[in-house]
């Protein structure tokens, strides 16, 4: 239970945090999910998925073929940074990993419900706390020792507005605290669906403000209806817009509703999420070994830099992050080495299905160590994996046959 519980804290509880060495700063989720990966590694908990070992080392050899392409303004250090990264994703639980998937997501449930209580607590204190008091880890803590400076913590609902968007005290964005809260939102409706729960985290969704967290529960919801045939979930769900439909302007709702014209406009967030990847690929992919080979690792920066010259406003989305640095050879497959450790083995294909649309669409995720630590505790190291369940057999006592079960584990496997 220790070592995916602690790299679950870390990256719920613990995002905001930084450890500064030198000039860089380490965040406190990278650290900690690595200490959690040697906990588990040593006790023997995860063993080496050897099909994606194969396909990962294909991957790097595309990447570093579009490296030395590159040549000198390859950022190297972007690379190995993005080596460790997708490293994780070679691991498995030793054996049937069901229980430890069941209790991992349960975990996150638990942690989400506080998340979004306190999401909802800022919110109100608001009218009553100076600003200050709303964002503790901006007033009391160093700034070298908060991760990520180019994160926007304090975002009112519009602009020049007095209300500012929750962004639960510890979540790095609202747009973070709005995806964290819809992934949960959604394990609930694949499980219990204990309405209570729905709306606490519903409550939490609505104060953050942040269409990406609704966008995801949108895209799924339906099917999930249709999949379970829950009547009341059909009536919770239209009630619930009945509700917010009389109650939009007092709820300040309207942030969300005018942002639907959004795509159109070039400078708007919308825009720069969703429709901006395309004209970037339009404007720096058109040579041939910009197309094939990419700009080089780290260069997304400079693209969108020039970009703002060209009159719309750009954003990084994994994907196309993916293909403008490394091409679109090596950059699909990386994707697709994701796509592979995202559904080996998964007993769940919907919430598969839910990470790789949140790791693709929903934000710059490629080099961002919170979301894989994540990706990698909460789906893919749980997921059953042939080669990594034969792994444990190989090592059963002397006598007993690979079908056996071991005295001592005559008892659900607990989680590692």
């Amino acid at each position: 239970m220790a070592g995916l519980a602690t790299i679950l804290f870390g990256c719920i509880f613990l995002q905001r945090l930084a450890v500064p060495v030198g000039a860089i700063q380490l965040s406190l989720s990278f650290l900690i999910g690595y200490g959690g990966l040697a906990y588990l590694l040593l006790r023997g908990r995860l063993a080496l998925s050897f099909p994606l070992c194969i396909l990962f080392f294909v991957v790097m050899a595309a990447l570093t073929m579009s490296i030395l392409h590159s040549g000198s303004s390859a950022s190297l250090m972007s690379f190995f940074y993005l080596f460790s990264i997708y490293s994780l994703y070679l691991f498995k639980v030793r054996g049937d990993g069901r229980a430890a998937a069941e209790e991992i997501q349960d975990l996150y449930q638990a942690f989400m419900l506080i998340a979004a209580a306190g999401g909802i607590v800022q919110f109100c204190l608001q009218f009553v706390l100076p600003y200050e008091l709303l964002f503790p880890l901006e007033t009391f803590v160093p700034a070298q020792f908060l991760f990520g400076e180019i994160y926007n913590v304090i975002i009112p609902l519009t602009y020049g507005s007095p209300i500012v968007k929750s962004n639960g005290f510890i979540f790095l964005e609202p747009s973070f605290f709005s995806q964290f809260l819809a992934l949960a939102f959604l394990l609930e409706l694949m499980d219990r669906q204990r309405a209570s729960r729905l709306a606490l985290l519903a409550g939490g969704l609505l104060v953050a403000y942040s269409g990406t967290g609704l966008l995801l529960i949108a895209l799924f919801l339906p099917y999930l209806m249709l999949r379970r045939g829950n009547l009341y979930l059909l009536l919770f769900a239209i009630g619930a817009l009945i509700v917010l439909g009389f109650s939009a302007t007092a709820l300040n709702l309207d942030s969300f509703l005018g942002r639907v014209g959004e795509f159109n406009s070039p400078e708007s967030s919308g825009f720069a999420r969703f429709v901006s990847p395309f004209y970037l690929f339009r404007d720096f992919m058109g040579t041939s070994g910009a197309f094939l080979l990419g700009l080089g690792p780290g260069s997304i920066d400079e693209v969108m830099k020039q970009a703002s010259y060209r009159g719309y406003v750009s954003h990084d989305p994994t994907w196309i992050k993916a293909v403008l640095e490394y091409g679109v050879i090596a950059g699909l497959l990386l994707l697709g080495y994701v796509v592979a450790a995202f559904f080996s083995g998964s007993r769940n294909k919907v919430l598969s299905a839910i990470l790789l649309c949140l790791f693709l669409f929903l934000g710059g995720y490629l080099l961002n160590p919170i979301m894989h630590f994540l990706f990698a505790a909460l789906l893919v190291w749980p997921n059953a994996e042939t080669a990594a369940i034969q792994a444990t057999r190989a090592r059963s006592p002397a006598g007993m046959g690979a079908g056996a079960v071991h005295p001592a584990r005559r008892d659900s496997p607990r989680l590692p």
